[in-house]
């Protein structure tokens, strides 16, 4: 059992962060204190200047995202949404789309025709 120093109440380490520069081994404000820390801290710098906390929030997601688990965790969430309604009507959407570029590109390919030397239009260009 241990104190925590923000709330005051005693609980079992399991409820306390490790952390090994402290002589207990565990930090000194249990997980809930920590967790309502962070995220006012999180609040604060947000309101104190936005632009600079979400350059800073999108820079080390760019970070993590290049880290072996940071690439499996994005890969992991890509799939997720690919599984999900907005995920396969977007595949839907991108396959309609790389269908009619085909038969567009098909459509207006100019075939060189044996004879006149000039390559002739074919298709709906006809």
């Amino acid at each position: 059992m241990k104190r925590c120093t923000r709330c005051g109440r005693a609980k079992p380490l399991a409820a306390f962060y490790r952390d090994r520069a402290s002589p207990t081994g565990h930090h000194s404000a249990c997980k809930l204190c920590h967790r309502r820390d962070v995220a006012a801290r999180r609040r604060r710098r947000l309101a104190e200047d936005p632009a600079t906390f979400r350059a800073q929030r999108h820079a080390a997601q760019g970070r993590y995202s290049k880290t072996p688990k940071g690439f499996a965790a994005h890969r992991a969430a890509h799939l997720r949404w690919l599984a999900s309604a907005k995920g396969l009507a977007a595949a839907a959407r991108r396959k309609r789309r790389l269908v009619a570029d085909r038969r567009r590109r098909r459509c207006t390919r100019q075939v060189e025709r044996p004879g006149n030397g000039r390559p002739a239009l074919r298709g709906a260009d006809l």
